[in-house]
């Protein structure tokens, strides 16, 4: 985001958050830091698989979260292809699995997150 911000419009972020090693981190450590300037409400960006994930991490730390997803794929008419196996569908059937995963692993302990 830093140099995002740096490179397209020349401005410097305001707060930044470099610990994190993943979604969960990065709740759990940006969301004190924009909380105690004050910040209540964050634009989500992240890749709209994320999506669900994400916002609740950020939503059961007090955060109001507005999603932008990005990564939506153009909707083309299915064809007798489509139904063939590939690397392209082994590579998104696993990166699904993985967030479906992710979402049962977090309602699993995401309770027990937001009560600390």
């Amino acid at each position: 985001m830093q140099d995002a911000l740096k490179t397209d419009f020349g401005l410097s972020a305001r707060w930044l958050e470099s610990a994190s090693n993943d979604t969960h981190e990065n709740a759990v450590f940006s969301a004190p830091l924009l909380l105690r300037a004050n910040i209540h409400t964050i634009v989500l960006v992240t890749n709209v698989t994320h999506m669900a994930r994400s916002r609740r991490e950020f939503e059961a730390r007090g955060m109001t979260v507005i999603p932008a997803g990005i990564g939506y794929r153009a909707q083309t008419p299915l064809t007798w292809f489509d139904w063939l196996p590939s690397a392209e569908a082994y590579d998104h059937s696993s990166f699904t699995l993985h967030e479906y995963l992710g979402l049962i692993w977090q309602a699993i302990l995401l309770p027990k997150a937001s009560a600390s």
